[in-house]
């Protein structure tokens, strides 16, 4: 098999378990998919981790960070899904774009800042 196709299987396995997961206890608990819609990004963003962790053989960065990503905005859209938030998310955006986007760009400078600082030290998987 050529490397790409491993790789590839070493991401969608993780991905399908989880996702077959959510499934599973969505089907058990009678909870609608368009309710729990943001548990399969998030899905995909463990398995990007675990993808990364599994040909690399440590945290790196251009898996974690995506993977971060999608793990926090299914966790954000989750919170509009169960209605914890209860405002729509169309209002919401209006709202508070602005503080939304300083905070972002400012967590992305740290994070630039800190990147740079240290180096890629990340630590290792095992």
């Amino acid at each position: 098999m050529t490397r790409r196709l491993v790789f590839t299987l070493k991401f969608l396995v993780p991905f399908l378990i989880l996702a077959f997961a959510v499934l599973a206890a969505a089907f058990a608990l009678d909870i609608r998919l368009e309710r729990i819609w943001p548990l399969f990004p998030c899905a995909a963003g463990f398995a990007g981790i675990f993808a990364g962790i599994r040909k690399r053989n440590r945290f790196a960065a251009d898996f974690v960070i995506p993977s971060l990503a999608f793990i926090l905005l299914s966790g954000f859209f989750l919170l509009f899904s169960l209605d914890v938030i209860a405002m729509r998310f169309l209002d919401f955006i209006q709202r508070f774009w602005l503080p939304l986007a300083a905070a972002c760009i400012g967590m992305a400078y740290l994070a630039l800042f800190f990147y740079k600082k240290g180096g890629t030290k990340f630590p290792r998987a095992h």
